[in-house]
């Protein structure tokens, strides 16, 4: 019997249309509405932090567009269509996905200039998915303006970046821009659950939620994490996540976050060290203390702490913390 490939989560997990997309509500709404009103524009720029869906929607966006039998109400593609499987399978000749880092030269540029010229093949219309867009050259910038401003009405340019001010501003003037937000903890929390859950594992609230915290934002960063985790084998908690996350014992980091807060300098020194010898990760412990401290004022002033995923004994500590120390 032939043994099926793996496949990572983050790429089986993939979302295929926008109704997949989570964290991203308004801009699948705006995208929905551009198509469902005929009012699609030429030149999309989509920016945000790394493994947000910069680059899924903009294959979402070009199935959208090529799509035979679209489903109007709510802008999905049918994915059974020959546009869609192959943009799914990544071999349509005329959605071209190019990587900026690698490609950063004006030859580059002027070659995808130069196949603007040519009708599509098989699509109804010619996509370009430039990643990482902002390692482009300035001449490659420039000479990509005058196609960019008037492009043959057949192709659409899509663009994604992690760092939009390294864009120039002739071209941003040139494209509908949309901002991608970092995926909040409860969000990313919950579709951890359902992604394990598929996979056969159960995973409890306080696992998700130190992976979703670690993940920064990122569903990418997060499925790896996971499949880190998952491929323990184990019955997961969350003893196994702080140790896949090179996580601390919470009670040792609350521990030396109050002696920083008593501005205890030597006892301090000593609980870090202790940290350190039984293998902390030093950029996961000052990312630990940065949230402990944020959660503290969060509880200082009142405000909603819903996304403060602690447990009751460190939540009931830091409580106790903000309440004297003041912070």
């Amino acid at each position: 019997m032939e043994k099926r490939k793996y496949i990572v989560l983050a790429r089986k997990y993939r979302p295929k249309k926008l109704s997949d997309i989570i964290g991203q509500t308004e801009i699948c709404e705006i995208i929905k509405g551009a198509v469902k009103l005929d009012r699609v524009p030429h030149a999309f720029l989509f920016s945000g932090t790394r493994g947000v869906g910069k680059t899924t929607i903009a294959r979402i966006l070009s199935k959208i567009v090529n799509c035979s039998n679209i489903n109007m109400s709510d802008a999905d593609p049918c994915g059974n269509c020959s546009n869609c499987i192959s943009i799914d399978k990544e071999n349509n000749i005329d959605v071209v996905e190019i990587d900026a880092a690698s490609r950063t030269g004006v030859s580059d540029v002027r070659e995808i200039i130069e196949n603007t010229g040519y009708k599509p093949v098989e699509a109804k219309k010619k996509i370009y998915i430039i990643d990482e867009i902002h390692m482009l050259s300035k001449a490659a910038f420039n000479a990509l303006l005058k196609t960019l401003e008037e492009p043959p009405e057949d192709v659409i340019f899509i663009f994604a970046t992690t760092e939009t001010e390294k864009i120039p501003v002739t071209i941003l003037s040139r494209c509908q821009k949309f901002e991608l937000r970092r995926i909040s903890i409860s969000l990313m929390t919950n579709f951890l659950k359902k992604i394990a859950e598929k996979e056969n594992f159960n995973l409890d609230n306080e696992s998700s939620a130190l992976i979703a915290q670690a993940s920064e934002g990122s569903v990418r960063d997060a499925l790896s994490i996971l499949d880190n985790v998952l491929s323990r084998g184990e019955v997961i908690d969350s003893s196994i996540v702080k140790d896949v996350l090179g996580l601390s014992d919470n009670n040792l980091v609350i521990d030396l976050f109050k002696l920083l807060c008593e501005g205890d300098v030597k006892l301090a020194l000593e609980k870090f060290e202790e940290l350190y010898q039984k293998g902390a990760a030093l950029n996961i412990l000052a990312k630990s203390l940065m949230n402990l401290c944020f959660y503290s004022m969060k509880l200082r002033c009142e405000l909603d702490h819903k996304d403060i995923f602690l447990d009751s004994n460190t939540l009931d500590r830091l409580k106790d913390i903000s309440k004297n120390y003041g912070i």
